[in-house]
Formats: structure tokens, C-alpha cells, sequence
């Protein structure tokens, strides 16, 4: 149910429908999930919360979601998670750790040749 849940998350914030992507994420936290599926969880509450400007909140889900510590592990994920928090701390203002996560997930997209995570990546940088 957790996993479902956080699907339907996924989905609501693809739709713009922020409120009920975190009310779905919400609910996928209850029923618990298995670390990487919590992790892209995660992830998308970081979007979300960066939509509506709470950045604290956003920090501490991209901080949750960034477990992935090689990047040959889960490519992908990792170029993501630090493209997240590269995000996070742009918008709170802190550039120089901003552009220490945006390096790397930039670094690893261009590695595994990642379009959708180097794009995002390096637009934030």
C-alpha cells in the first residue's frame, strides 16, 4: 500500500496538484515502505515543498531521500537526489553548497549518459 500510495503521490504532483501529492505521500509513509521505494518518496515531497516555498521541510526530505552513497549503485537515483538538494539549497541561498550537489549530479548524469537528470542538473546550476 505504502508503494501504491506513492505512485499516486507521483502522479498528483505530475498534475500539479501539490496539496494532494503530499496527502498521498503522507499516507505511503504510514503504511511504510522499503528504503529505495521511501527514498523517491521522498524525493517528491522535496518537489513539492519547494513549490510552496517551505524550505526546511524540503531540506530535511532531500536529506532522507539521498541514500544512495556510489553512484554506480543507482545512477539515476543518486544524480537525482543531488540534483534535489542542489535545488534545496539554491533556493534557501546557499550557492556554494548548491553548486557542490549540482557538480555532482551533473558529473554522474554526463557519466551514464542520463538526459533527464543532467538537463534538470545543469539548468539548476
Amino acid at each position: 500500500m505504502g508503494f501504491v500510495c506513492k505512485e499516486i503521490a507521483a502522479l498528483y504532483r505530475g498534475l500539479g496538484d501539490t496539496d494532494g501529492s503530499l496527502r498521498y505521500m503522507h499516507r505511503a509513509l504510514a503504511y511504510g515502505m522499503n528504503p529505495k521505494v521511501r527514498a523517491r518518496g521522498m524525493s517528491v515531497m522535496t518537489k513539492c515543498y519547494l513549490e510552496l516555498g517551505d524550505l526546511d521541510s524540503a531540506l530535511y526530505c532531500a536529506q532522507q531521500a539521498d541514500i544512495i552513497k556510489r553512484p554506480g549503485e543507482d545512477p539515476y537515483g543518486y544524480s537525482s537526489y543531488q540534483g534535489n538538494l542542489g535545488a534545496v539549497y539554491a533556493a534557501r541561498h546557499e550557492p556554494d553548497l548548491a553548486e557542490t550537489y549540482f557538480k555532482r549530479a551533473v558529473a554522474v548524469a554526463d557519466s551514464f549518459h542520463l538526459p533527464q537528470p543532467l538537463i534538470t542538473a545543469a539548468a539548476g546550476y
